[in-house]
């Protein structure tokens, strides 16, 4: 004789609680992780901003920091970065640091930085293309800002009172509560961060 094998109302119970458990549990650990994501990038852009401040000190030129905007590609727009130093032998613009890429749950919010994005001082000779993974990004698909010899930015373009500042989400549909501003002093060149 055949019977019909199932799960019992005491056992869809006990698999009902223990999933209930690691929601509860797990949900809030994964928040934690993305949290802790978009911190760590902050931080790294943060650091490489103090490294064109430095670069440009240490070396008596001018660095800009360089951040594609208008690729083509979702997965670099506002995530990709990298370091460029004026050489004034070859008066060429050349690249000094890798290229530091965003992890996919963090982007700049263009929204949040505007003058980042829209004020990019103008400079002679121009910066040029840049290669990435052997694409080509011309100067229109990235926006940069300068740190100058002394340690001060370029600024003519910049208004009044008013700093570049990136914002850094967990991407576009996150809580506009939870961001990492870095404001850049443009007077100083120091990038100060803040935080909710």
């Amino acid at each position: 004789m055949k019977t019909n094998a199932a799960f019992s109302l005491t056992e869809l119970l006990v698999t009902i609680a223990i999933m209930t458990l690691i929601g509860t549990v797990g949900f809030p650990a994964i928040n934690s992780l993305r949290a802790a994501k978009l911190v760590n990038s902050g931080n790294q852009i943060a650091e490489l901003a103090n490294q064109a401040r430095q670069n440009s000190i240490s070396r008596n030129t001018s660095t800009a920091l360089v951040m594609a905007i208008n690729t083509g590609d979702a997965k670099l727009d506002y995530r990709l970065f990298c370091l460029v130093e004026y050489k004034s032998g070859t008066q060429t613009w050349s690249m000094v640091s890798p290229w530091t890429l965003l992890p996919a749950e963090v982007v700049v919010d263009s929204t949040n930085s505007g003058v980042f994005v829209t004020d990019k001082p103008t400079l002679s000779p121009a910066i040029g293309d840049l290669k990435y993974s052997g694409k080509t990004i011309s100067a229109s698909h990235y926006t940069y800002q300068v740190f100058l010899a002394d340690g001060t930015m370029e600024s003519a373009q910049i208004k009044a009172n008013t700093m570049p500042v990136l914002r850094l989400v967990q991407d576009h549909s996150a809580v506009a509560s939870n961001y990492y501003d870095i404001v850049l002093n443009v007077y100083t060149g120091i990038p100060k961060i803040e935080r909710p």
